[in-house]
């Protein structure tokens, strides 16, 4: 449950029992890295929609690692995403590291807004649908109609000239 920060709210934590069951609330602790794939074990996506490859936890082979035989004894691990030993779900993993770094969330300074990098003129948290977002630009939309436009005129004017053309020919070619 997600609670708005405001004076009111704060009282939640000193609830310790509800319905005459002892409970602990406590303040939300977001995760500590990328989710991390059970099936490829690839970063940034779950198992329930991976369309690649299964690769093993313990030794990087190409199956579920529910199938794998490995055992302890049988040496170390074998990452699937480097080439260290060491768990693919290791979190000191290089690989895990370098994305943890690189998918911080970085601010902009304050008093400017957070600005999209594809489109600096497009605020990073602009409210705007996925079909708002996914349509082209106005002046965009009318020079790529005007395009299509003027490309099917062109084409209809050479349709009229080589029918045009081809009377001409088929009236010499008769006398």
């Amino acid at each position: 449950m997600e609670l708005q920060k405001c004076g009111q709210n704060k009282e939640i934590f000193n609830l310790k029992n509800l319905f005459h069951i002892k409970i602990n609330i406590e303040r939300f602790k977001p995760g500590k890295g990328p989710t991390q794939c059970y099936r490829c074990q690839g970063l940034n996506h779950a198992q329930s929609t991976c369309r690649l490859p299964a690769a093993c936890v313990k030794c990087a082979g190409n199956h579920h690692y529910s199938e794998c035989t490995k055992k302890r004894e049988d040496g170390p691990a074998k990452c699937a995403n480097c080439p260290l030993a060491h768990p693919s779900n290791y979190r000191g993993c290089s690989i895990f590291q370098n994305y943890k770094k690189s998918a911080k969330p970085k601010l902009a300074p304050k008093g400017q807004k957070e600005t999209n990098s594809k489109d600096p003129a497009v605020p990073l948290n602009s409210q705007k649908s996925w079909a708002q977002a996914a349509t082209p630009k106005t002046s965009e939309a009318k020079k790529e109609t005007k395009n299509m436009t003027n490309k099917i005129k062109t084409s209809k004017a050479l349709n009229e000239f080589n029918n045009a053309f081809k009377i001409l020919i088929s009236c010499l070619g008769n006398d």
